[in-house]
C-alpha cells in the first residue's frame, strides 16, 4: 500500500464510524421505540469491520516511518563512517 492508499483508508474509516455514530445516537434518541434493530445490528457491523481498517491503516503507516526512521539512520551512519 502507498501512502495515499493509507491516508484515505484512514480519512474513509473515520468518516464512517462518525456517521455510523451519529446514526445510532439518531436512532436511539429520535426514533425511540421504533428502532429497528437490524438496522443497527448492519451499523455496528460497518462499523466494527471499518474501524478494524482503521487501526490496520494506523499499524501500516507506523511501519512506514518505523522504516523510513530506520533508513535514515543507517544512511546518517554509512555518511560518518565515510568522514
Amino acid at each position: 500500500m502507498d501512502d495515499d492508499d493509507v491516508k484515505r483508508n484512514i480519512l474513509v474509516s473515520i468518516l464512517v464510524l462518525i456517521f455510523g455514530v451519529a446514526f445510532i445516537i439518531v436512532d436511539i434518541f429520535y426514533l425511540g421505540s421504533v428502532i429497528d434493530f437490524y438496522q443497527c445490528v448492519v451499523v455496528f457491523c460497518a462499523m466494527v469491520i471499518f474501524g478494524l481498517l482503521l487501526v490496520e491503516s494506523f499499524k501500516q503507516r507506523n511501519k512506514r516511518r518505523k522504516l523510513l526512521q530506520d533508513l535514515d539512520d543507517e544512511l546518517e551512519n554509512i555518511k560518518e563512517s565515510d568522514q
